[in-house]
């Protein structure tokens, strides 16, 4: 995690830094699953870097109305990823992970919600209702951009 603060240090402009931090986000996701499959122990840490991560995302986005429009859908896709794989985790962990699964799902719901009254403040998006499906966030690239292009285009159709 040293090498990432690098990284977000080196990083200039908020969309590269915001991109950067989700990607951050993700990685913790990725992390928790893994240690959840092998069987250790998720530390509150990781669950603290990961909420950290998107919180600095959700405040930056929700100051910057044109970051906003360009990462609001992929910054909801983030936060329903993290509260899927986190509810998913719960029945499968230790009774003392579980306790600190059920805060971290608190938390990530409550992102979630932020990412979605982000994305219902951008006028050409409030009326989109996206559910995505799980591990479906890609982060920033033209993955996510032809994602979103898909989207615009299939509700709002000239």
């Amino acid at each position: 995690m040293a090498t990432e603060k690098v990284r977000a240090f080196f990083t200039f402009g908020d969309e590269a830094k915001a991109n950067l931090h989700m990607k951050f986000a993700e990685r913790r996701v990725k992390e928790i699953e893994s240690l959840a499959e092998g069987g250790r122990d998720i530390s509150e840490s990781v669950l603290k870097v990961m909420h950290d991560e998107t919180d600095w995302v959700i405040r930056l986005a929700d100051r910057n109305e044109a970051l906003r429009k360009r990462l609001a859908v992929k910054l909801e896709d983030l936060t329903f990823n993290q509260k899927e794989v986190l509810q998913s985790l719960i029945e499968t962990v230790p009774r003392k992970t579980e306790m600190i699964l059920r805060e971290a799902l608190s938390r990530s719901e409550d992102a979630y919600r932020r990412a979605v009254i982000l994305r219902e403040r951008i006028p050409e998006l409030e009326n989109l209702r996206i559910t995505p499906s799980r591990n479906s966030y890609q982060p920033a690239g033209l993955g996510a951009s032809r994602a979103i292009e898909r989207a615009n285009s299939q509700y709002f159709t000239p």
